[in-house]
């Protein structure tokens, strides 16, 4: 057998048990019925020591495999009235159905009994006389069962009373271990040692030194010191609450009661019977009965005496409890109702409020405040609205104005308070708290009574502290919705941005009459700016560069769809007044009222060395000579989509422009001329016209640097508010 593992060695102990009790009643039994000797006992009292060893072995037994829990004071008095209950119950029975079960001590046995017993020396059954000389049995000295059925009522009143001292002690246990050290155990223990000595002593014979009186009293001593060291572990009464300790007050009675029968009693013979199967159990019985009385009789006083200061005891646990649960709440729940119900819900309970309820305020466009109303508790929002109305001599507009607590006690006559509601409602008494978050007013949380003078400080502190969370529970929640919105909006844009940079030409064209060089940079993660090479009829090339109003989401698609217009149009199309007309016609009917597709879009020909140009609300064409004079080429028009067709075409301008050699045209967004720097100023139409000059001998690419280094330089430590595009043509000419 592997003792290393306790169900091992625990269930031979259960089995060992067993074994010792069946075998033990067995033969007490048995052996009385069939005349058997056992009166003179086992071999050398072997028989007296069993039942030691047995009923011992049993409460170590129970103890040990009953769990320490948290003390459950209703639960554990109804068991112990229930126990106590059933061996009532069991004796009477017992004796109405056997009125003659009972026994004698030896002289004052009945000559009319029938028991038959073994005759010690002839061993024949012989009837039994009062006088006639009969062995002791095992147990008591100097008792005699009056009929067999007595020896089944000592059997079945020894095990019942054993039972219960044994669970008895394991509920105790419970309540003497709360908030125990490792003193109080041993206190708890030693007692249990004493109480089995105590009934090894009530074995002894009389006459002997271990019999005496002294080694008794020092006993009682020592029991009655660790009895009271134990019966005094009441810390949980504390937290009792009233209505138990209301109830338990009763059932302690009663526990009380029955225990003062069970001692001052024979209750049925009970004690009797015990006595005659066992000094020992009927000792530890009784001592464990006599704790239960002193122990239940002390737990009833202490109760009693607390229960004036119950309430106030229940009400501060309350809101720790209330404290603890809402601090769970915060730091794993972002649902607005739920944690305004939580909070609603807590400020009632721990202040006994007829009714609460919380607002949430937001300031919208405009300076407006929105207010929203969440879990109201017994009162509804057409009543709420009525008693904290916007109006200028209101609780709400009071609260806002002043930021701090409302304490109203007298409802009835305050100026504040709609008196035709308070009578319907019959509100006494209100206080309204601010919630207030990283100095921004969030919310406000409402809490009534129908008496006057309903709350004390220690309410109106209790409701801060909900105040206080709530605040910061709202303010969580907002910034965890935004943080959800932004990092949808993020992904959003993502998205976009992976659309537009695929919309944008992935190279420059390669041609043989100029350099041409691009670039666009986004202000945000998507803006609006496009631009496009378009291969025409003819050896002609289309250079778009177009800015869609708006930024994000929105003027990505609508860039995709101008991209497409242009790429299906340009071929149909070849010059730019003509293809910016169909575009707009397209245009103005799909796009929203508020937006437009400013563009400029130039058409370069290199058998005419040329570029024809037309522009729709775009920045005018820039254009550097080889000899350092420049132009802004200001064709008129107005942006895609701002008018029908026929306004569109009337305001649209078509320019021709013939190119030499060397020449430099700059096609731009807004974004270049308005970056602004730290002193609100824009880089301006001159800065990038001077660059522009000053860098004409070089390549295309390296004037396109230029420029971008300039805007840099320019905005310093600042960012550009708007998107950036770049298209540098240098003309090389045609052999």
């Amino acid at each position: 057998m592997n003792i290393g593992k306790p169900i091992y060695w625990k269930s031979f102990l259960w089995t060992a048990i067993s074994l010792l009790m069946v075998g033990d009643s067995f033969n007490f039994l048995i052996g009385n019925y069939s005349h058997i000797q056992l009166y003179t006992g086992w071999i050398g009292g072997l028989r007296d020591t069993l039942v030691v060893v047995t009923a011992a072995g049993f409460m170590f037994f129970i103890l040990q495999n009953s769990p320490v829990r948290k003390p459950e004071l209703i639960q554990s008095l109804w068991k112990c009235l229930l126990g106590m209950g059933v061996l009532l119950l069991l004796a009477f029975l017992f004796n109405y159905q056997f009125a003659d079960v009972g026994f004698h001590r030896t002289g004052e046995m009945a000559a009319t009994s029938d028991l038959v017993i073994p005759d010690e020396t002839t061993g024949s059954d012989t009837d039994f006389q009062a006088d006639d000389p009969v062995p002791v049995p095992s147990g008591s000295v100097d008792l005699r069962p009056t009929t067999f059925f007595s020896i089944v009522y000592s059997f079945l009143m020894t095990g019942g009373f054993l039972l219960f001292s044994a669970f008895a002690w394991v509920h105790v246990r419970h309540y003497v271990f709360h908030k125990r050290t490792r003193r109080f155990e041993t206190n708890f223990y030693i007692l249990l040692v004493l109480l089995g000595v105590m009934g090894l002593r009530s074995m002894i014979p009389s006459g002997s030194f271990l019999s005496g009186e002294v080694l008794q009293v020092l006993l009682l001593l020592s029991f009655g010191v660790y009895a009271l060291l134990n019966g005094f572990r009441l810390s949980w009464v504390l937290y009792v609450t009233r209505r138990e300790k209301i109830i338990s007050i009763f059932l302690l009675s009663l526990v009380i009661t029955l225990n003062i029968i069970f001692l001052t009693t024979d209750m049925l013979g009970a004690m009797t019977a015990m006595e005659y199967l066992s000094p020992f159990i009927l000792t530890v019985v009784r001592f464990t009965i006599t704790f239960i009385l002193g122990y239940a009789t002390i737990a009833f006083f202490s109760i009693l005496f607390h229960l004036p200061t119950s309430e106030a005891f229940e009400k501060k646990s309350t809101e720790l409890t209330s404290l603890h649960s809402l601090s769970r709440l915060i730091s794993s729940v972002f649902d607005i109702r739920e944690l305004s119900e939580a909070v609603v819900n807590f400020s009632a309970q721990t202040t006994n409020a007829d009714s609460a309820w919380l607002e949430t305020y937001t300031i919208q466009s405009g300076g407006q405040r929105d207010v929203k109303l969440l879990s109201p508790k017994n009162i509804t929002s057409t009543d709420i609205q009525i008693l904290t109305g916007m109006s200028g001599n209101s609780i709400r507009e009071a609260l806002v104005n002043t930021r701090t607590l409302l304490n109203i006690q007298k409802a009835n006559t305050h100026p504040l308070m709609d008196q035709v509601l308070v009578k319907k409602k019959k509100i006494g008494s209100l206080i309204a708290v601010p919630l207030i978050a990283r100095d921004n007013l969030v919310g406000g949380l409402f809490v009534a009574k129908g008496i006057e003078f309903g709350f004390d400080r220690e309410d109106i502190d209790t409701v801060l502290t909900f105040a206080e969370q709530a605040a910061i529970a709202i303010d969580n929640t907002r910034l965890f919705e935004m943080s959800l919105e932004k990092e949808r909006l993020q992904q959003e844009l993502f998205i976009a941005q992976n659309i537009q940079m695929k919309l944008l030409p992935q190279s420059n064209p390669d041609l043989p009459y100029a350099e041409v060089e691009s670039v666009s940079y986004p202000a945000y993660e998507v803006g609006g700016d496009y631009y496009d090479f378009l291969t025409l009829p003819d050896g002609k090339t289309g250079i778009v560069v177009a800015d869609v109003s708006g930024k994000g989401t929105s003027a990505a698609f609508y860039m995709a769809e101008v991209k497409g217009i242009f790429q299906s149009l340009a071929r149909n199309f070849p010059e730019p007044k003509a293809l910016l007309a169909e575009a707009n016609h397209v245009l103005y009917n799909s796009l929203e009222r508020k937006s437009f597709v400013s563009v400029l879009y130039a058409v370069y020909d290199p058998v005419r060395s040329e570029v024809v140009t037309s522009r729709a609300g775009h920045c005018p064409l820039l254009r550097i000579r080889a000899d350092g004079t420049t132009e802004f080429i200001r064709s008129k028009g107005i942006g895609l989509g701002m008018g029908p067709s026929a306004v569109f075409t009337e305001t649209t301008e078509e320019i021709r422009v013939p190119l030499i050699q060397g020449d430099v045209l700059v096609m731009y967004s807004d974004g270049v001329v308005e970056a602004m720097n730290e002193k609100q100023e824009e880089f301006g139409y001159e800065r990038l016209e001077q660059i522009c000059r000053d860098n004409r001998e070089r390549s295309a690419r390296e004037i396109l640097d230029q420029i971008i280094s300039g805007v840099n330089a320019f905005i310093w430590n600042g960012r550009a508010n708007d998107d950036l595009t770049l298209v540098v043509t240098k003309w090389k000419g045609t052999e």
